[in-house]
């Protein structure tokens, strides 16, 4: 009777322990990846749209400005499609706090095919589209002023979603780190 009580104990200590290392496996070979890749995306994204939201202030010519966006939503269009392609393995219904902000962060895009609606849901905006494809639509309306307007109006939108977005793929990272810290 003894024997068989400690072999239970023994059993479920080792359980315990394979489900520890099951969790460190899912947040080395996932987490923190996409942590990763989400980051240099954010963080081109801001220096892209700050640069943008100088220029459209400092009245530089919109064609440059133009050419500087469909240049700039190129830059990190793999890894875009890389998270999308994760994400889009995950039922959108109801996220985690995680891969929420990064499909907010993505919905910075290349194009419609990035925004949240791709995936199923629309975290963090309700009136646009959420991507530089919008400021680049808006920029090319055939009123100059009016599209510098439009187009800083749309920039700084942007500029706060993505902060939204940004903020909470840092706070779910630090809810996953603290899944696997023992």
């Amino acid at each position: 009777m003894i024997d068989t009580f400690l072999k239970l104990i023994e059993w479920l200590i080792k359980s315990q322990q394979v489900h520890q290392e099951n969790k460190e496996k899912v947040f080395d070979r996932y987490v923190q990846p996409m942590y990763d890749e989400a980051e240099k995306i954010y963080g081109d994204y801001l220096k892209l749209l700050t640069d943008i939201k100088r220029k459209l202030k400092a009245d530089v010519d919109i064609a440059a400005i133009i050419e500087q966006l469909e240049i700039g939503r190129l830059e990190y269009k793999p890894a875009r499609d890389k998270l999308r392609a994760a994400l889009r393995q995950l039922d959108t219904e109801d996220l985690p706090t995680f891969e929420r902000g990064i499909v907010g962060v993505l919905c910075g895009g290349a194009s419609r095919l990035g925004n949240a609606r791709a995936l199923g849901f629309r975290p963090y905006s309700s009136a646009s589209r959420h991507t530089l494809l919008d400021i680049l639509c808006r920029l090319r309306d055939k009123d100059t002023e009016r599209a510098k307007e439009s187009g800083l109006r749309a920039v700084d939108q942007q500029l706060h979603y993505l902060d939204k977005a940004w903020q909470d793929v840092v706070d779910g990272y630090v809810e996953r780190q603290k899944e696997v810290l023992p």
